[in-house]
């Protein structure tokens, strides 16, 4: 068993750790990596910006290994909450996680301008003061506005990864792209808005997504 799995891991260009009572690790850089189908054995050299729940992770991975990895507490969980505090200020509404994942699902947009722009979402939550239901209409071009802040640190720290690599491997991820996973990776003009500020191409890789932009 132990073999084959090792044979597995070899055969997809990465190694694997035997922990004690037989358990085994492979990185979770790597495993995510693999996880969204991003070929890990070429050596050619990637970043994988891994935006996840709670945390946005970059690894740069080249021939199977793991180079070097940063992480940021920049996150999914961070636009949510933009929405939740943007929607009890500008709206003077309660809404909690499941309904903040509904908008984001629904208009949430890294750019103000979009080719093919969603329909506004209708928000049913109580009036924070009277507790009365309230209907809100709320556009894209909101949500974008008010996620702003928070996407260009998010481009700002993938910025200070990419400038400290070392110059051929700034040079190999210009021509390989920078590959955006994890549960924020396909908000709508994401990749577009890192690739439009940073001059490097920007793939959404899509597995578990919110809407393809």
């Amino acid at each position: 068993m132990l073999r084959a799995i090792r044979d597995f891991a070899s055969s997809v260009g990465v190694s694997i750790t035997v922990l004690s009572h037989g358990k085994l690790a492979l990185n979770k850089y790597m495993a995510s990596a693999i996880r969204n189908g991003i070929d890990v054995r070429t050596p050619e050299t990637c970043m994988v910006v891994n935006i996840g729940m709670y945390t946005t992770d970059i690894a740069i991975i080249s021939n199977g290994r793991l180079l070097s990895f940063r992480s940021t507490s920049t996150s999914y969980d961070t636009f949510l909450n933009d929405i939740i505090v943007y929607m009890s200020r500008m709206h003077n509404v309660r809404i909690d996680e499941p309904i903040g994942k509904k908008v984001l699902s629904a208009v949430g947009s890294a750019i103000s301008e979009l080719e093919n722009a969603p329909e506004p979402y209708i928000v049913l939550a109580p009036n924070r003061v009277t507790a009365l239901p309230m209907r809100i209409p709320v556009s894209y071009q909101e949500i974008s506005h008010c996620l702003s802040r928070n996407i260009e640190s998010l481009i700002r720290f993938i910025e200070r990864v990419y400038v400290l690599l070392p110059l051929d491997i700034q040079g190999a991820i210009f021509r390989r792209g920078v590959f955006l996973t994890g549960e924020g990776a396909c908000m709508r003009g994401l990749a577009k808005r890192i690739e439009s500020s940073l001059c490097i191409p920007c793939h959404a890789v899509c597995k578990k997504t919110l809407t393809p932009s």
